[in-house]
């Protein structure tokens, strides 16, 4: 699924994202098999644990509630 925004950024699902990002070469998103040297490609609910987890993700799992300067 991808929408255009009024600003001209596209939404998609992360799925499709990474997938875009694979194929132009912009990230690898893999990881390394420490036993057989093989290169694996990150699972989908990994990356998005790893968005979440730098903040990075639009929907975040969870809220943290912010602090009063008053």
């Amino acid at each position: 699924m991808e929408a255009m925004r009024r600003n001209g950024k596209r939404l998609m699902a992360v799925r499709q994202a990474v997938e875009m990002l694979r194929a132009n070469g912009k990230i690898e998103a893999a990881r390394i098999d420490e036993e057989t040297g093989e290169v694996l490609p990150l699972s989908e609910s990994t990356i998005i644990r790893a968005l979440r987890e730098y903040r990075l993700h639009p929907r975040p799992a969870f809220c943290s509630p912010t602090r009063s300067t008053a």
